[in-house]
This record gives C-alpha cells, sequence and structure tokens, in this order.
C-alpha cells in the first residue's frame, strides 16, 4: 500500500511541474489565497500526503504532520522560499522511499 502510495505521489508531483501534450493542463485554478492560485495538482497532493501521514508510524505521523503543516503555508504564501512546496514534498518522498527500503 505505502508503494502505491509513493507512486501516487511522484506521479502527481511530476505531472505537476512538467507539461505532458494530451493531458489536461496542469494550471487548473481551484480558488485563490493571499493572490496565489491553489491549482487541482496541489489539492491532489495535498490528498496523498494525508493519506500517506495516516498510514506512518507514530514517530514519522508527527513529521509528517508538521511537514504538511509547512507544505500548506508554502502553498498558500506564507512562507515564501523558492521552491519550498518542492523541497518538501522531495522531503516526504524520500521519508517514504526510505520507510518502504525498512532504513527508517
Amino acid at each position: 500500500m505505502i508503494t502505491l502510495l509513493l507512486v501516487f505521489l511522484v506521479i502527481f508531483w511530476v505531472f505537476g511541474y512538467l507539461s505532458v501534450p494530451g493531458l489536461p493542463p496542469k494550471k487548473i485554478v481551484l480558488f485563490t489565497f493571499r493572490e496565489k492560485p491553489v491549482t487541482l495538482w496541489d489539492a491532489l497532493i495535498f490528498l496523498v500526503i494525508v493519506w500517506a501521514i495516516g498510514m506512518l508510524p507514530g514517530p514519522l505521523q508527527a513529521i509528517g504532520g508538521a511537514l504538511i503543516i509547512l507544505w500548506l503555508l508554502g502553498a498558500v504564501g506564507v512562507i515564501n522560499i523558492v521552491n519550498f512546496q518542492a523541497i518538501v514534498i522531495f522531503a516526504l518522498i524520500i521519508g517514504l522511499l526510505l520507510h518502504l527500503l525498512k532504513v527508517l
């Protein structure tokens, strides 16, 4: 199940940054918050991250919860660091991969 989750997260993350001909546009804006558009890909990634946090063991759930709060703050523009959302998603992907490989 974690493998499926990791695959979904990687696919949504990659397609959020790449434009693939034949697929719907990546910038489907659902709403704006503080002059920053929140897209469909942001919402899908958020749902997969919440799903991931629910599957992780206790200590990793706390770390994942903190990362999702940071990701949300970056998504709505409160934290204005260049590519902050990408860094947080990458950290979650690496953490899930390490958990899957039984390193953590």
